[in-house]
C-alpha cells in the first residue's frame, strides 16, 4: 500500500472519530452527574440524590430546622410515612448544565416551613419569644396544612405570624442619637 493511501485512510478514520464524538456530545449528550432534591411533606425533611454516570447513586436525608422542631414537639407520626416530592435538580452533561423544577407548590411548602422557623427565631431576637405551647400549635398547624397539600394555609400561617409580631424595642444607640441630634 502506498504512503498516500495510508495517509488518506488515517485522515478518513480521524474524521470518522471526530464525527462520532460530535454525535455523542451533541445528539446523545450523555449525563455525567445528576443532583435531585426532595422534601418529605409529612415531616419537612429533605433528601438529596446524586447519580454519577447513570449508575452509582448516593442518597442522603437531612433534618431541617422545621423537622427538628416537629420532632422536638413529638408531632411526627410513628411509623414515619414518607411522602417525598421533587423540589428541583441539576443535570450535568458534556453539553452543559440543565436545571429541573418540581411543582411550585412543593417549593412553597419548603419556603413556608423555613419562614416559620425564621419568624420564631425573630420573635426571640426582638425579645418576645413565643411560649412552647404556641410554638407547638404553630408547627402542628403547619404540618397539618402540609400533609393536606393546603399550601395557601401554610402561607397564611406565616403571614399571620409576621403580622402579629410586635415592634422591636428601641435600641440604646437610637435614644442616644436622638438626644445628641445625630
Amino acid at each position: 500500500m502506498k504512503r498516500r493511501n495510508k495517509v488518506l485512510i488515517g485522515v478518513l478514520i480521524a474524521i470518522g472519530v471526530l464525527f462520532l464524538s460530535f454525535m455523542v456530545v451533541s445528539v446523545i449528550d450523555p449525563v455525567i452527574r445528576r443532583h435531585r432534591f426532595y422534601i418529605d411533606l409529612n415531616s419537612g425533611r429533605t433528601k438529596t440524590q446524586r447519580t454519577d454516570f447513570g449508575g452509582r447513586t448516593e442518597t442522603r436525608e437531612h433534618d431541617t430546622p422545621f423537622s427538628e422542631l416537629a420532632d422536638r414537639f413529638s408531632l411526627l407520626t410513628e411509623p414515619r410515612e414518607e411522602r417525598w416530592c421533587f423540589l428541583h435538580g441539576r443535570t450535568y452533561t458534556f453539553g452543559g448544565l440543565a436545571r429541573e423544577s418540581g411543582l411550585p407548590e412543593y417549593n412553597r411548602a419548603f419556603n413556608a416551613t423555613s419562614h416559620l422557623v425564621r419568624a420564631l427565631e425573630l420573635y426571640k431576637i426582638i425579645g418576645h419569644p413565643l411560649s412552647e405551647d404556641r410554638q407547638r400549635e404553630l408547627v402542628s398547624e403547619m404540618l397539618e396544612a402540609m400533609r393536606n397539600d393546603d399550601y395557601e394555609s401554610m402561607s397564611d400561617i406565616v403571614d399571620q405570624l409576621y403580622d402579629d409580631m410586635p415592634p422591636p424595642p428601641p435600641s440604646r444607640n437610637s435614644s442616644t442619637n436622638a438626644s445628641t441630634g445625630l
